[in-house]
C-alpha cells in the first residue's frame, strides 16, 4: 500500500501542475530512485500507469534513472527530477 501512496502522491503532483500552468498533457515525467527504494522499477512503472490514467500524465513516458549507490543520503527514496509539458499552441487562439 505504500508504493502505490508514493507513485499516487508524484503523480497528483505533477497533475496540479499541469494544471495550474493550463497544459494539454505531460509528455515526459523524470525520476530517481534509490537502491533501497521500497519499490521496484518495473512495480513502480506499473502503479504510475495505473494512477496516471484519467489525469493530465496519462500517456506520459516515464524515464526512470536508477542508482546503486548504498551510501546515497537518499538511497531509501524515489525523487522527482522534472516533467515536461505539453502547452496549447496560442496560434489556434488568434
Amino acid at each position: 500500500m505504500h508504493e502505490t501512496g508514493l507513485v499516487r502522491d508524484l503523480v497528483q503532483k505533477v497533475a496540479h501542475a499541469a494544471q495550474e500552468a493550463r497544459a494539454e498533457s505531460v509528455s515526459d515525467v523524470h525520476v530517481w530512485m534509490g537502491v533501497l527504494a521500497p519499490i521496484s522499477e518495473a512495480h513502480f512503472r506499473e502503479h504510475f500507469e495505473e494512477e496516471a490514467r484519467g489525469t493530465p500524465v496519462a500517456g506520459a513516458v516515464l524515464h526512470v534513472e536508477s542508482s546503486d549507490d548504498i551510501q546515497n543520503e537518499n538511497a531509501q527514496h524515489v525523487m522527482l527530477k522534472r516533467f515536461c509539458l505539453r502547452l496549447p499552441d496560442k496560434k489556434r487562439h488568434t
